[in-house]
Formats: structure tokens, sequence, C-alpha cells
């Protein structure tokens, strides 16, 4: 169980007190409010006050929903994927959990460099988050880092003195990557169920496929593979060895695109939002060719 903040009232001020309990707890949520230049202002999702130092101790206390006091303004810092260092705009320094002056773990910007102390995890108290209707703006998408590549290779005898016609098998292993960018800098946790088609280049140009995609984390790259067989028609001559390639395009691109979600909060309230600013990149196989190549005249 991880110790979280929470808005508790101690000596008649709302301190924001760390202790051990569930991310669902009332005062544990906390709604941020951006501002122009980076700084953020905060509040408990239970109050209507917002974070102000005083004097370094933090205190959910503050009418003023102007920019103009420091003392309300903080600077997230990310550190890691998960976690971010919170510096107070006030006395510039860091926020981290404190026990002083017969306060037991409460939030205090006493810390003037990041260190591991003032390293603070964020969560999103979504009790389930759904992502669909995913549009992709494939007017706006680009196809980099093309390659040629020989995927497989077989070869055929005509031991007869008239020319055969013959299949030959070619096997190759397909592979796909995937990978989800959003405009978010944290990765907060938050599992998603979704269900949406993928893009894929056929031929030079970026089409959405058959394949459904149920399942992704954000930045984090997906690769699918599977062997497929192609049987091709070759004419041999009399007497003769040939060799056939299979050639194919490897290419990345990466199409932009927006998704609806909806998440369902702990006490049971429904945010719909459209997120925009998102980068689907995906590389595969394409303009695959056969190559026919005649390697002697008699076998």
């Amino acid at each position: 169980m991880a110790s979280i903040s929470c808005l508790r009232q101690i000596e008649g001020h709302p301190y924001l007190q760390f202790s051990y309990g569930d991310i669902g707890d009332a005062g544990a949520t906390m709604e941020v409010f951006m501002n122009n230049d980076g700084s953020i202002r905060t509040k408990p999702a239970v109050s209507k006050k917002l974070w102000r130092r005083s004097p370094n101790w933090i205190w959910a206390d503050s009418d003023d929903t102007t920019s103009n006091n420091k003392d309300t303004l903080f600077r997230p810092f990310k550190v890691n994927d998960q976690t971010i260092a919170l510096r107070n705009m006030g006395n510039n320094n860091y926020c981290k959990s404190l026990s002083k002056e017969g306060k037991t773990n409460c939030l205090n910007a006493d810390v003037s460099s990041i260190t591991k102390e003032v390293q603070l995890l964020v969560e999103v108290p979504v009790l389930e988050r759904k992502i669909y209707n995913i549009k992709y703006d494939l007017d706006n998408c680009r196809i980099y880092d093309e390659s040629k590549l020989v995927i497989a290779m077989n070869s055929a005898s005509n031991y007869t003195r008239k020319s055969e016609s013959l299949d030959l098998k070619l096997s190759y292993t397909d592979t796909h990557t995937r990978t989800w960018k959003a405009n978010v800098s944290l990765k907060v946790g938050t599992k998603a169920t979704m269900k949406f088609g993928l893009s894929k280049i056929f031929e030079g140009s970026i089409e959405l496929s058959g394949e459904i995609q149920t399942g992704f984390e954000w930045q984090d790259t997906k690769t699918v593979t599977s062997v497929m067989d192609v049987v091709h028609k070759v004419v041999v001559p009399p007497m003769t060895k040939v060799a056939v390639n299979l050639t194919a395009i490897n290419g990345t691109c990466d199409v932009p695109f927006t998704y609806m979600q909806k998440d369902t909060l702990y006490n049971g309230n429904v945010v719909i939002s459209e997120v925009q600013g998102g980068t689907y990149t995906g590389s595969n196989y394409y303009s695959l060719n056969f190559q026919t190549k005649s390697l002697s005249s008699s076998v």
C-alpha cells in the first residue's frame, strides 16, 4: 500500500499529510491548474482552497485564483516516467514529506535541489479508463527509413529435358512494430481498455489495415511477429537450377491521431474528453516482390 498525500486538518490548519491509504480516499485527489509559464496551482478535489506555502508547510487554504502569489505557484520537474519533483515558486525549494514541529509526514518545501527525498510518485485517481474513437490523420502522415531487404530465399532444379512449372514455397518472418505516443509527459499507471484499427504501409502509402489492437501502453513499443508461407510458381528451363529471392521494403510511418477518453473516477464521476496530439509510429514489410535468377545451365 502506497503512502498517499491527503488533506488533513492538523492543529486547525489544512495540511497535506502522507499516510498509508487508498488512492480512492476523497482527500487524496488533487486538481491541477496550468499557467501559461508552465507553473501550476493545485487544490484538493474536496476543497475550494488552493495550496499555499506557509512558511514552508504546504497548506490548502488560499482563495487567490490569480497567479500573483508565488507561494501558491509550483513548478513540476519530471524525474522519470512516473515521478516528479515539485518546486514552490515562493522560496524555490522542492517539496518533500517532513516530520517536524509536531507534524508527521506533511508536505513541506525546504529542499534546495532534486534529491531522492523530493521525488513524488504521480497517480491518476481513475478507477477505469476507456479509450475509443481513435481518428488517424492520414493526410498528415509520413513514411521514412525505407530499406529494401531480402526476406526469404529458395531454389528449384529441373533435371529433365523440357521446361517445368514448379511451385516453390518461401517462408519469412513478418515483423511489425507499433508505438503510441500521447501528449502526456508521465506514464501514470492507469490501465485502459480500447479496441481500434491499425495504420500500416501498403505499397508506399498508409492505409487502415483490418487488424484490431485491443491494448497497449503509452510509449512502449510492441513487436508482433508471425511466420508467413508464400508459394511462387516458377518456370525452370531444362537441366537448370533457379534461385528465387523474396524482397520487401521495410519502412516506418508516423501518423497523428486524436482519441476520446472516458474516465470513471473513484468517486463515481465520469469525465469524457477529447485528447489531441498523439502520434502512432509503426513499421512493417510491404511491396513484396519475387526475383528469379538462373544459377547454371546444367544441374
